[in-house]
């Protein structure tokens, strides 16, 4: 759990938040970070990485940049 909570914060701070000035990828760098709390809560829960917790990270990544980009043209 902890070792996630602080990828996560890495990842949005030295990854994610530089990017955003330079590149369009920061979006997919940044749906890392995004996706990432609900493995936290996850782990935190008694449950371990597995299948059902990769899925739910999956679905969260994946959501997330047609998410941004309906925000990003409206």
């Amino acid at each position: 759990t902890a070792f996630i909570g602080w990828s996560t914060v890495i990842l949005y701070l030295f990854a994610y938040t530089p990017l955003k000035k330079k590149s369009v990828l920061s979006t997919l760098v940044g749906a890392v970070p995004g996706a990432l709390p609900p493995l936290i809560g996850w782990t935190a829960a008694g449950g371990g990485l597995n299948v059902q917790a990769l899925a739910l990270f999956s679905i969260l990544f994946f959501w997330q940049l047609p998410h941004f980009m309906a925000i990003a043209f409206m």
